[in-house]
């Protein structure tokens, strides 16, 4: 679904913003952002895999959550406090997304009660879902987390390999085939 067909379905009168929506299309392993760098765009995946990753000093990674089709994102630090982005957005596939200016999107907000809503539907649901992360982070074994994982995301989980399951679990791939090893056995 297209940011048009999902803004119309809430309601939102998208004349405004419709002609500065552009298409663009990343290969395997492109960057939609750049940890670093500053990116004022918002994103909705129209089709392909993305990965949100953060990366060390020391360039250790770390997976912050996985993206699929019909996800909407941004960094939110290029998009609302002017700063470069903390995470890179990295394609798992070829990738395709529309595009929309934050600035764009926040006047519609301003003026279109229905973009108001919809906007705060989606913070909601990126509020609860971070807090759902930070708890399990905090409070499951490696193990719950891996079991919740392949309980909540199936179909994810057939599409990535060990090592991306593994950083996204906060665990090394070692680890991740012992809890593995121990399901199976």
């Amino acid at each position: 679904m297209s940011f048009r067909e999902t803004l119309l379905s809430a309601g939102v009168d998208m004349s405004p913003v419709e002609e500065f929506i552009q298409r663009k299309r990343f290969n395997t392993s492109e960057s939609v952002i750049q940890q670093g760098e500053f990116n004022k765009n918002i994103y909705k995946i129209t089709s392909g895999l993305i990965k949100l990753i953060y990366v060390t000093r020391s360039g250790s990674s770390y997976t912050k959550s996985f993206l699929e089709t019909g996800a909407i994102f941004a960094s939110m630090t290029c998009t609302l406090a002017g700063e470069p982005s903390r995470f890179s957005a990295i394609c798992l596939t070829d990738v395709e997304v529309e595009e929309l200016p934050a600035h764009k999107f926040r006047e519609l907000t301003d003026s279109d009660p229905a973009m108001l809503r919809f906007s705060n539907q989606m913070f909601r649901r990126l509020a609860l879902r971070n807090e759902e992360r930070e708890y399990d982070f905090l409070c499951l074994s490696a193990a719950e987390r891996y079991e919740k994982f392949l309980r909540g995301s199936p179909g994810l989980a057939r599409q990535l390999t060990q090592i991306e399951i593994a950083a996204y679990l906060g665990i090394t791939p070692v680890s991740l085939s012992r809890i593995r090893a121990g399901r199976a056995g």
